[in-house]
C-alpha cells in the first residue's frame, strides 16, 4: 500500500501544469484540475471563462445551422413587423388607402410606431413608421380607413 507521500496528488506533491484557458503554469491540487485555481483575485476564473466561451460557441454554431436551413434566427420586433407589413401592402405604390381589416389581416399593430404628430387638434394623428406615414381619414362603426404615404429617401 502507498503512503501519502508516494501518491501522485497528495498534499505534499503538486504537479505543474499549463492552464487550458490562459496557458499559464500553475500547480494542480488534484488529478482533474485543468485550469488555474485563481486569477485576477477570482476563484476558478479561467474555468468559468472557458465554459462561457464554449456555451457561446455552441449557440453561435446553432444559429449558423438554423440560418443554413432557412429559418429566421433573429426575433422580429413589433415595429419591424409593422414596417414589413406596410412594405407588403404598399408594393411599389407611393400612396394607398386601406381599411384596418387589411392591416389586421397581416398582423399590423398600431401601438408600435416611430413618432406620432397631432393634426387637427388632439384626436387625429399622423403616425410615422419607418418610411411610411399613416393618417386616419374616416371611421364607419368599427372600421377605420387609413391613408398610407411612402416617403422616398
Amino acid at each position: 500500500m502507498m503512503n501519502s507521500e508516494d501518491r501522485p496528488f497528495s498534499k505534499h506533491y503538486y504537479e505543474q501544469r499549463e492552464c487550458a484557458f490562459c496557458s499559464e503554469l500553475f500547480y494542480a491540487h488534484h488529478g482533474h484540475q485543468r485550469y488555474c485555481p485563481e486569477k485576477f483575485g477570482k476563484k476558478d476564473y479561467c474555468k468559468y471563462k472557458q465554459k462561457s466561451m464554449l456555451t457561446e460557441k455552441r449557440l453561435a454554431d446553432r444559429v449558423v445551422e438554423l440560418a443554413n436551413t432557412g429559418m429566421s434566427v433573429r426575433q422580429e420586433t413589433p415595429l419591424e413587423k409593422n414596417k414589413q407589413v406596410l412594405l407588403l401592402i404598399m408594393g411599389t405604390e407611393r400612396q394607398k388607402t386601406v381599411s384596418c381589416a387589411l392591416l389586421d389581416y397581416h398582423g399590423f399593430d398600431i401601438k408600435y410606431y416611430d413618432t406620432r404628430i397631432p393634426i387637427n387638434g388632439v384626436t387625429n394623428f399622423l403616425t410615422h413608421i419607418g418610411n411610411f406615414s399613416l393618417e386616419l381619414i374616416k371611421q364607419e362603426g368599427t372600421i377605420l380607413t387609413f391613408k398610407i404615404i411612402r416617403k422616398w429617401t
